[in-house]
């Protein structure tokens, strides 16, 4: 099986990758991702420049909107097809059968977009009427609403609903960020945006209402200014019934329409500035709780070495080491409560997907999977587990027993390879007379002398999807030689060696390949261990004809 036809389970299913349905889009997929971030930027387009039909706009300014209104028109036209072709979501099951993707577009958003595809037909056919209403005199009647323009902006206005479906579009982006600290940003961004754009149109409103005889429109002189000037001036205005404004000196209302208006905005504020400011402070609240408890057991330590007049130098160490583990802390409960949330099935399709890709960088474990879907399923459930690190975490160290095999998923390790005759540092020792300490001294620089260059120990780095410590697997009480520490904060995948031989047993199909790639190993690390060289942490590249880049572990 190719690698893009990799099986996955999903809802008890299996579903095929990409290029199983190639008309298809996954929901997750890049081409998807693009085109929804395409489609937010013609909805704010949509949303900000149908407001600004109630100003007088000049005629290049005209001649530009209508070349942007049928690029808008043609993407939207093409966004109906696209959705016949997305995989949808139902009863948390992925829907790739076109009749299903249909039937749910059908229930959910066919008709609201079809429905806002008309202001945008008629505002081209419109532009059309008026380029050819020069040769034509018959056509009085509906032309003549048009061209003077009431009908035409009734109709227009109708493309505000796709606030709706800018909202629609938010979510999905939304679910699509998994760092807590970027989907805040997001949160807040997309508050601004909302409360910004309200002033827009609320400023619009004012000039449409005022725009008549008598209006402040006329009062102030604006009717023959500039379109700037009149935007500027009506966000003025708008922006004065925010109580307490100093700008309110400035209006005066005129008409009732006006009045009427200024009671609604004066309303529109009060409530959209609660939501705003609730939402942050919500938010703010939120990271200042989980600093506050932070700070406190950075202060108990503070004052118990404080009062028992530890050494600086300890405390600093004892602080790193709280803020370190207050981290881990956090994210071990957040890694319980999903446990706690999802079902079982789920989680087994979730740790199978996502364990399994730093297995297929390993070639038995890859040939395995795509062999035997469903043993590659139980086997990242019962043998597979995860190892989440800090910086500075140790992993292992030398002449531990080899407990797993590890594979980098995320962040970067460092491992320092010990070899078996380096000598050691001496112990203290009682007192010395100054001639055994010189014998002593002597001794240990002529043993220095004898190790090669190449026996010292070297430290390298680590990168992610590279297998340690696979002799763990393949010899019975192996050892390790160096020391793995964390450089950064990631996970690891570890295959556990206890449960590798139990888990074979239940899958007999897969132990004719095990063992022949086994002995494979075996022979290859015999071979070094005869030639006397320096074990490569991933021996089976080395086999392949790659140079290793690390010593054995």
């Amino acid at each position: 099986m190719p690698a893009s036809q990799r099986v996955y389970f999903h809802a008890g299913e299996a579903m095929l990758s990409e290029k199983a349905r190639p008309w298809i889009l996954r929901p997750s997929s890049k081409p998807r991702l693009i085109w929804d971030i395409l489609a937010l930027v013609v909805i704010v387009y949509d949303l900000v420049s149908v407001p600004l039909q109630v100003f007088h706009l000049s005629s290049s300014l005209l001649d530009v909107q209508r070349a942007l209104q049928i690029f808008t028109t043609l993407f939207w036209l093409l966004d109906i097809p696209t959705n016949f072709l997305t995989a949808v979501y139902v009863n948390g099951a992925l829907q790739l059968d076109y009749r299903s993707i249909a039937r749910a577009y059908a229930r959910s958003w066919l008709c609201f977009d079809i429905l806002v595809l008309i202001p945008d037909i008629v505002t081209i056919l419109e532009g059309d009427m008026d380029s050819d209403s020069a040769a034509s005199t018959d056509s009085i009647g509906l032309l003549r609403a048009v061209r003077a323009g009431r009908l035409l902006r009734l109709v227009r206005f109708l493309r505000l609903l796709r606030l709706a479906k800018l909202l629609q579009v938010l979510q999905v982006l939304s679910s699509r960020i998994n760092h807590e600290l970027v989907l805040v940003l997001f949160n807040i961004a997309k508050m601004t945006f909302l409360t910004a754009y309200l002033g827009h149109l609320l400023s619009c409103i004012w000039f449409a209402v005022g725009d008549v005889q008598d209006g402040w429109v006329y009062t102030k002189g604006l009717n023959g200014a500039s379109v700037e000037m009149q935007y500027l001036t009506s966000l003025e205005w708008a922006l004065s019934r925010i109580h307490p404004s100093a700008m309110q000196s400035n209006m005066s209302l005129q008409t009732g329409p006006e009045r009427a208006l200024a009671i609604a905005a004066s309303f529109l504020a009060l409530g959209v500035s609660s939501i705003f400011i609730s939402s942050i402070t919500n938010t703010m609240a939120d990271i200042g709780r989980e600093r506050q408890r932070k700070k406190q057991i950075l202060l108990s330590v503070r004052e118990y070495c404080g009062s028992h007049r530890i050494s600086s130098g300890h405390t600093l160490r004892i602080k790193k080491y709280v803020e370190r583990e207050h981290h881990r802390k956090k994210s071990r409960q957040l890694h319980l409560e999903l446990l706690e949330t999802l079902p079982q099935d789920m989680l087994f399709e979730l740790f199978h997907e996502g364990r399994s890709q730093a297995l297929q960088h390993h070639s038995l474990f890859d040939q395995l999977g795509r062999i035997d879907p469903v043993m590659e399923l139980n086997f990242c459930n019962k043998v597979v587990t995860e190892l989440h690190v800090i910086a500075l975490d140790k992993v292992f160290k030398s002449g531990d027993t080899g407990k797993a095999m590890y594979i980098p998923a995320t962040g970067q390790c460092y491992y320092e390879y010990l070899p078996p005759d380096l000598p050691t540092a001496p112990a203290p020792q009682t007192k010395r007379s100054i001639v055994s300490q010189f014998i002593r001294r002597l001794s240990l620089r002529s043993l220095e002398s004898k190790v090669a260059p190449t026996d010292a120990a070297t430290i390298s780095p680590v990168w992610q999807n590279e297998c340690l410590s696979e002799c763990s697997l393949w010899v019975h009480g192996w050892k390790h030689r160096g020391n793995l520490q964390a450089a950064s904060d990631g996970r690891l995948i570890t295959v556990q060696v206890n449960k590798f031989g139990e888990f074979l047993q239940d899958f007999p199909g897969t132990l004719v390949d095990t063992v022949v790639y086994a002995r494979f190993y075996m022979d290859a690390l015999n071979k070094h261990l005869i030639m006397g060289e320096q074990l490569p942490t991933c021996l089976f590249q080395d086999l392949k004809g790659r140079r290793p880049r690390h010593p054995g572990t």
